[in-house]
């Protein structure tokens, strides 16, 4: 009987929670559009560009988004700082992971350029996490860039979070 009771109990909190999301999506859609980031977004759409999300356009690392100089910045900056324990080269040496080609492409394709960022400021080096300057850090994510084989542009990536979260990696260019 208690048994009953909770599964009883169990239901009506499930349907109230049921009612309530239908009553909050009905709502919505009475007000005729939805905005997220002030953007107005039809509600009879049936896809919505992902660039609406973050109030500009999406980007890809095959835009050119850091410069051959910034580049070669980073990798002074990289062979200070992480090569260490990341190598010369890169690879890693077994314990710590190898940043360039395969390796790379299996653990940051599809994300944004910021993930990749902020795992690095955040984490490296090891002995000191975020004890660069940001600029410094947006370097060497540029060296990684150039290493992996991404072309360069005219302008210098930023280390700005709003425009990092825009930059997406691609293994191949979209």
């Amino acid at each position: 009987m208690k048994r009953m009771k909770r599964m009883t109990r169990i239901s009506i909190v499930v349907a109230g929670g049921m009612l309530l999301l239908s009553g909050v999506t009905a709502s919505s859609q009475t007000r005729g559009r939805v905005t997220v980031d002030n953007t107005p977004i039809d509600p009879d759409a049936t896809s919505v560009d992902p660039s609406v999300y973050r109030g500009s356009e999406r980007r890809s690392v095959y835009d050119g988004i850091y410069t051959e100089a910034q580049a070669a910045r980073g990798q002074a900056t990289y062979l200070q700082a992480c090569a260490q324990c990341h190598l010369d080269d890169l690879a890693g040496d077994g314990v710590t992971p190898s940043i360039v080609g395969p390796s790379f492409h299996f653990r940051w394709d599809e994300d944004t350029l910021l993930a990749m960022f902020e795992a690095i400021r955040d984490t490296m080096p090891q002995e000191a996490p975020a004890s660069l300057s940001g600029q410094a850090y947006a370097d060497i994510s540029a060296y990684i860039l150039q290493v992996n084989e991404y072309p360069p542009g005219p302008a210098e990536l930023a280390a700005d979070v709003e425009a990092l979260e825009r930059i997406f990696i691609d293994e191949v260019a979209p």
